[in-house]
Protein backbone atom coordinates (compact mmCIF):
# COMPACT_ATOMS: atom_id res chain seq x y z
CA UNK A 1 0.00 0.00 0.00
CA UNK A 2 2.68 2.28 1.01
CA UNK A 3 4.71 1.60 -2.19
CA UNK A 4 1.53 2.56 -4.47
CA UNK A 5 0.80 5.86 -2.41
CA UNK A 6 4.59 6.98 -2.96
CA UNK A 7 4.38 5.99 -7.03
CA UNK A 8 1.08 7.64 -7.52
CA UNK A 9 2.68 10.89 -5.37
CA UNK A 10 5.35 10.41 -8.27
CA UNK A 11 3.09 10.20 -10.98
CA UNK A 12 1.35 13.58 -9.61
CA UNK A 13 4.85 15.41 -9.38
CA UNK A 14 5.08 14.54 -12.93
CA UNK A 15 2.16 16.58 -14.12
CA UNK A 16 2.40 20.26 -15.30
CA UNK A 17 2.69 22.07 -12.51
CA UNK A 18 4.75 25.43 -11.54
CA UNK A 19 7.35 23.64 -9.78
CA UNK A 20 8.50 26.86 -7.91
CA UNK A 21 5.32 26.97 -6.34
CA UNK A 22 5.33 23.14 -4.78
CA UNK A 23 7.12 21.42 -2.06
CA UNK A 24 7.73 17.57 -1.73
CA UNK A 25 7.23 16.58 1.60
CA UNK A 26 8.35 13.54 3.35
CA UNK A 27 7.39 13.16 7.36
CA UNK A 28 9.16 10.51 8.98
CA UNK A 29 7.97 7.70 11.56
CA UNK A 30 9.74 10.19 14.37
CA UNK A 31 7.12 13.06 12.93
CA UNK A 32 10.07 14.75 11.60
CA UNK A 33 9.08 16.34 8.03
CA UNK A 34 11.55 16.95 5.31
CA UNK A 35 10.55 19.23 1.88
CA UNK A 36 12.04 19.84 -0.69
CA UNK A 37 11.14 22.55 -3.26
CA UNK A 38 10.09 20.19 -6.27
CA UNK A 39 12.22 23.05 -8.76
CA UNK A 40 14.97 21.96 -7.01
CA UNK A 41 14.07 18.09 -7.71
CA UNK A 42 15.39 15.79 -11.23
CA UNK A 43 14.38 13.02 -10.25
CA UNK A 44 12.46 10.45 -7.81
CA UNK A 45 12.67 7.24 -7.97
CA UNK A 46 11.92 3.85 -5.70
CA UNK A 47 13.67 0.80 -5.42
CA UNK A 48 12.44 -2.14 -3.20
CA UNK A 49 13.43 -0.51 0.29
CA UNK A 50 14.62 3.46 -0.58
CA UNK A 51 12.78 6.71 -1.81
CA UNK A 52 15.85 8.28 -3.86
CA UNK A 53 15.29 12.16 -4.20
CA UNK A 54 17.99 13.77 -6.72
CA UNK A 55 18.61 16.86 -7.01
CA UNK A 56 19.07 19.27 -9.81
CA UNK A 57 22.58 20.04 -8.06
CA UNK A 58 23.18 16.26 -9.27
CA UNK A 59 22.99 15.58 -5.40
CA UNK A 60 20.84 12.38 -3.93
CA UNK A 61 18.93 11.85 -0.59
CA UNK A 62 18.16 8.28 0.26
CA UNK A 63 15.73 7.79 2.50
CA UNK A 64 14.31 4.13 3.27
CA UNK A 65 10.71 3.42 3.10
CA UNK A 66 9.87 2.08 6.14
CA UNK A 67 11.09 5.66 8.02
CA UNK A 68 8.38 7.22 5.87
CA UNK A 69 5.39 7.89 7.78
CA UNK A 70 4.12 9.96 4.66
CA UNK A 71 4.56 12.19 1.69
CA UNK A 72 2.78 14.45 -0.62
CA UNK A 73 2.80 17.49 -2.63
CA UNK A 74 1.73 20.98 -1.09
CA UNK A 75 2.50 24.15 -1.58
CA UNK A 76 5.43 26.26 -0.67
CA UNK A 77 3.86 28.53 1.95
CA UNK A 78 2.89 25.24 4.26
CA UNK A 79 3.67 26.68 7.80
CA UNK A 80 3.88 23.93 9.99
CA UNK A 81 6.58 21.67 8.20
CA UNK A 82 9.70 23.94 7.13
CA UNK A 83 13.10 22.20 5.54
CA UNK A 84 13.56 24.80 2.65
CA UNK A 85 16.52 25.38 0.86
CA UNK A 86 18.44 28.55 2.84
CA UNK A 87 21.20 28.77 0.29
CA UNK A 88 22.95 27.00 -2.20
CA UNK A 89 24.80 25.07 0.82
CA UNK A 90 22.48 24.75 3.23
CA UNK A 91 18.83 23.86 4.45
CA UNK A 92 16.77 24.25 7.38
CA UNK A 93 14.86 21.67 9.18
CA UNK A 94 12.04 22.62 11.88
CA UNK A 95 10.73 19.74 14.15
CA UNK A 96 8.24 21.36 16.41
CA UNK A 97 11.01 22.31 19.28
CA UNK A 98 14.63 23.24 17.57
CA UNK A 99 15.54 23.94 14.30
CA UNK A 100 18.35 22.51 12.46
CA UNK A 101 20.98 23.89 9.52
CA UNK A 102 22.36 21.13 7.74
CA UNK A 103 24.93 22.51 5.98
CA UNK A 104 26.81 25.60 6.56
CA UNK A 105 25.41 29.83 6.74
CA UNK A 106 26.67 33.16 7.73
CA UNK A 107 23.67 33.34 10.53
CA UNK A 108 20.15 32.14 12.04
CA UNK A 109 18.13 34.49 13.02
CA UNK A 110 14.94 34.26 14.66
CA UNK A 111 12.07 37.05 14.82
CA UNK A 112 8.73 37.31 17.12
CA UNK A 113 5.61 37.72 14.45
CA UNK A 114 5.96 41.25 15.38
CA UNK A 115 9.66 41.69 14.53
CA UNK A 116 11.14 41.26 17.81
CA UNK A 117 14.63 39.66 17.25
CA UNK A 118 14.27 36.90 19.94
CA UNK A 119 17.75 34.77 19.01
CA UNK A 120 20.78 34.79 16.61
CA UNK A 121 23.11 32.14 16.40
CA UNK A 122 26.20 32.02 14.26
CA UNK A 123 25.30 28.47 11.80
CA UNK A 124 28.24 26.11 11.63
CA UNK A 125 28.01 22.86 9.95
CA UNK A 126 24.74 21.00 10.75
CA UNK A 127 24.29 23.67 13.64
CA UNK A 128 21.09 23.40 15.94
CA UNK A 129 18.98 26.12 17.37
CA UNK A 130 16.39 25.27 20.11
CA UNK A 131 13.13 26.98 20.21
CA UNK A 132 11.88 24.57 23.36
CA UNK A 133 11.98 27.59 25.85
CA UNK A 134 10.00 29.89 23.72
CA UNK A 135 6.58 30.69 24.33
CA UNK A 136 4.37 28.91 21.92
CA UNK A 137 3.49 31.47 18.29
CA UNK A 138 4.49 32.16 15.47
CA UNK A 139 8.32 33.11 13.99
CA UNK A 140 9.99 34.30 11.61
CA UNK A 141 13.51 32.56 10.72
CA UNK A 142 15.87 33.93 8.75
CA UNK A 143 18.92 32.51 7.15
CA UNK A 144 21.52 33.65 5.19
CA UNK A 145 18.86 36.19 3.43
CA UNK A 146 15.42 34.25 2.87
CA UNK A 147 13.03 33.87 5.68
CA UNK A 148 10.55 31.28 6.53
CA UNK A 149 7.45 30.94 8.76
CA UNK A 150 7.47 28.40 11.57
CA UNK A 151 4.60 27.91 14.32
CA UNK A 152 5.97 26.49 17.42
CA UNK A 153 2.76 24.59 19.21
Amino acid sequence: MKKLLLMAIALIACLNIHADDFDLYIVSTSNTTTNYPVSTVRKLTFDKANVVVTRTDGTTITVAMDDIARMYLDTATEVDAIQRTAADNAAIAWDGQQLTVNGTADLIHVYQAGGTLVMQQSATNNATLSLAHMPQGVYIVTVDGKSFKIVKN
